[in-house]
Parts: C-alpha cells; structure tokens; sequence
C-alpha cells in the first residue's frame, strides 16, 4: 500500500544500534499541506461531509476541493465513509460513487442531484445578525448549549397572562422568541422556523409586527399566525439533514423548538440558534454551533429573552 502521509525530515533519527529510531519519527499534525487551496464548506451537506471525513481522517481542516485519498484516505476508510454518509442520506450513494466523487464539493453535489425535486423546492428564510455575533475564524460544527429557567413567580405570572388572553404558556414564549430577533435585526417583518406540539414538522412561522402597538397585540398575532400554518409553509424534520442550504457570512436560521417534540436528527446541521422551551416547566436551553457564534454574544442573547419576558409581566401589572 502507498503510505497516507509523506513528511520530509532533513535527518533520520537513529537509535543506540545505529538503526533507524521508528519511535522517534514525527506523527503527522493533521494539517497536510496538498497544494490544494482551503475552500470553506458552503452548505449543510458540505459541512456533513465535511464532519465525516474529519472524524474518519483525524484531519482538523479540511476543504471542499481535497481529495480523499491525497489526504490520507484509502479504500478501507473509504468503507467507513461510506456507512456513515449512507447513515445521514440513505440510498444515496454507492461505495463505487466514493471513487468516483472523491472531494467534499462534487459528492455534495452528487447527493443534492439525488435528493427529492420536493426538497429542492423548500425555501428556507433567513435572517442577518449584527458581525458581533460571530467569532472571527469560523470552524466546523461544534454544538454548545446554555440552560437556564423562569423563577416560580415569573412563570406562575406567564400562567396569569396566558389564561387572561386566551392562549398558552408557549405562546407567549414563542411570542416574545419573535420579539427578540426583531429586536436584533432590526426587521419588522420576519420568519422564524418552528417544531410544536409534538409535530413532525417543521412550520415556517411569518409574522408582519408594523401593525404591532404592544405586547398584547403580539401575543395574539403569534396565536393566530401559529395556528393556521399552511402546508406549503412546512417540511418534515426528517428532511434537515438532507436540506441543501447556502449561507451568507452573516445569515442564521433560528428555530423555535417546543421541548417534548422528537428530536431524532441533528437540528444543528441546519439551524444556527435554537431555542428549547419547556412552557409547562419555564426551562430553556439555547443551542448553538460554537464554530460560528460567539458564547459570551450567546450569552447576551439569552439576557435579553428573558429581560424581554421581564418587561411583559411588568407591563401587564
């Protein structure tokens, strides 16, 4: 077999018997220098498979035009490729198609040629996030999470104003959820992406807040809006993984997340920040890709939802 790596020394290291020293040979660093300029991957395939061959090669960087054999791959690693690639897009790809696409672009683009024309037509909305927000060198997908809880009173109050407007608990979370990121990008209409109610899908919740004169009337409108999601506003949760997506430097995708849905997929491979809300317990916990995003921006974020929820139970005292 050809060796995965060649590293040039300007002397061997020989031991005692005059013999090459093997245990003194430098391992690899995991950054191999191909020749190949690193282009980052653009989309959420790119960035699977990029995941994949990172655990696979124990390479930290790998760009979408390497090759997978110049990079240390070879037919045996192929096979683990393959399985865990067939794992995120079943049946999409033979071990034959492997050799044949054998850098991150051109097996990405293999695969999104393979996917249903009912996937390629969902538009996924974005929103633009202030550059703060992000860190300054961007890495591969690394999930990163914040807990935190409304104390008794405040959610016993959140009870009080749920009941005295006709709605739930997760209603006016989502609702001030929404407040928060038109807060942030400073967008009066907005689309954020929901999974509620134990649903297998995901809802692209669309709301104009032009028309909004407090937090009364948002509660409401978020009601409303929630509870006549349109079919063709909808994708399956199945369907993130499999999603071909390209983001702007400074594009997310939130999602609103009702803890007690099936969370059977990884919804970092599509969604930036997610937000996991236990309404009936006021639990939350923020999920993000710490490869893109700042924490202590992250942290801020967290701040000001729950100032936000603040301000509402001050306003309806």
């Amino acid at each position: 077999m050809l060796p995965s790596y060649f590293i040039q020394l300007d002397t061997m290291p020989i031991n005692a018997n005059g013999k090459i020293d093997r245990k003194a040979l430098p391992k690899p660093d995991g950054k191999l220098k191909t020749g190949v300029e690193y282009v980052a991957p653009e989309n959420t395939v790119e960035e699977t498979l990029v995941e994949i061959w990172s655990e696979i090669l124990q390479l930290e960087k790998i760009g979408t035009n390497d090759n997978f054999f110049d990079i240390g791959g070879n037919s045996m690693l192929l096979i683990q490729a393959f399985s865990l690639i067939n794992e995120k897009y079943p049946n999409k790809i033979t071990v034959p198609d492997l050799f044949s696409y054998s850098t991150i672009k051109s097996l990405a683009e293999f695969i999104a040629e393979g996917n249903d024309t009912s996937l390629k037509d969902i538009k996924i909305p974005m929103l633009t996030m202030p550059k703060e927000y992000f860190i300054n060198t961007q890495t591969r997908k690394k999930e990163a999470n914040i807990q935190f809880k409304m104390d008794k009173d405040l959610l016993n109050n959140l009870r009080k104003i749920a009941e005295h407007e006709k709605v739930e608990v997760i209603d006016i979370i989502l609702a001030m959820y929404v407040y928060l990121w038109s807060d942030i990008t400073k967008a009066k209409k907005l689309s954020l992406q929901t999974i509620l109610d134990k649903s297998v899908n995901v809802n692209i919740l669309s709301m104009d807040l032009k028309s909004i004169a407090n937090i009364s009337d948002l509660v409401r409108l978020t009601y409303s809006v929630k509870n006549e999601f349109k079919h063709t506003n909808s994708f399956k949760v199945e369907s993130v993984e499999k999603l071909i997506v390209k983001k702007e430097k400074f594009s997310v995708i939130p999602l609103f997340y009702a803890k007690g849905t099936s969370e059977k997929v990884d919804l970092l491979t599509l969604f930036d920040i997610i937000l996991v809300a236990n309404g009936s317990q006021g639990e939350f916990v923020l999920k993000y890709n710490s490869g893109r995003f700042d924490r202590n921006q992250m942290v801020k974020l967290v701040k000001g939802y729950m100032r936000l929820i603040k301000i509402l139970q001050t306003n309806y005292q």
